[in-house]
């Protein structure tokens, strides 16, 4: 057995040079962990899917939309969960993580999605309710456009990259993340996979509301007109006191 505190290799004779690892989001890759990217914050929610469905509310809308689990495509544990939207207008599939009122100035929403051909629209979706106001907060990727946007507090959508393109298929994630300051309704930064966004002058929507205490962070997607369509999310992930290189 091992000296307490000492590596689980520690009683091992090494075979050439050994090295530190300096770099912890190569040791969450190691490990398993699905908080490999971007590792700013602490860690106050995640999920892989291998409990299930019981940490999220899945929706879907639309003439044969549902939500289910999958082992067609994920990241982590064996399982994803597939939203799948409806064939009509309203087609349409989100899930949805709450979590008690925000007492931290800052969180990132992570989470790894992949989608079919017949993909239009995914993103990610941040909303603070106090039990009399909500801030709203949106991160867009139009797939046919080839677009990435956020809603400001008008309610448009302002694009913050219109040649982003990535690629479509079951087993290709995608890594997105949002990170916003819930205190003075401000988006702070976006990522896409290696693309990173400084998005820190912006207001996020507010309005009226009776809803709360809670937040609600969500991952959603829309099919192409009147098709269906299938999204896989895998690693999801939120943190608190979540900084970036800005400040």
């Amino acid at each position: 057995m091992c000296p307490h505190g000492a590596p689980d290799d520690s009683d091992v004779l090494k075979y050439g040079l050994s090295y530190r690892l300096e770099d912890f989001a190569e040791l969450a890759v190691r490990l398993g962990s699905p908080y490999d990217y971007h590792r700013f914050g602490e860690v106050i929610m995640m999920d892989t899917f291998k409990d299930g469905l019981n940490r999220c509310s899945a929706t879907a809308w639309g003439v044969g939309g549902y939500a289910s689990l999958s082992n067609d495509g994920a990241l982590f544990d064996g399982l994803s969960l597939m939203l799948r939207t409806g064939a009509d207008p309203n087609n349409y599939a989100a899930a949805s993580w709450y979590t008690a009122f925000p007492f931290s100035y800052s969180y990132g929403f992570l989470a790894r999605v992949s989608f079919g051909v017949q993909g239009c629209k995914i993103g990610l979706r941040i909303l603070f309710y106090t039990g009399i106001s909500y801030a709203e907060f949106w991160l867009i990727y139009n797939y046919t456009l080839n677009t990435l946007s956020i809603v400001l507090s008008d309610g448009s959508e302002l694009v913050i990259d219109n040649n982003l393109k990535l690629y479509h298929a079951v087993k290709m994630f995608h890594s997105y993340k949002l990170v916003v300051d819930c205190n003075k309704i401000m988006y702070m930064k976006a990522l896409v996979n290696n693309h990173s966004y400084n998005i820190s002058g912006y207001a996020g929507k507010t309005g009226t509301a009776t809803l709360g205490p809670y937040m609600l962070t969500q991952v959603f997607g829309y099919g192409l007109d009147s098709s269906s369509s299938d999204y896989y999310v895998d690693g999801v992930v939120l943190t608190q006191n979540d900084i970036w290189e800005g400040m």
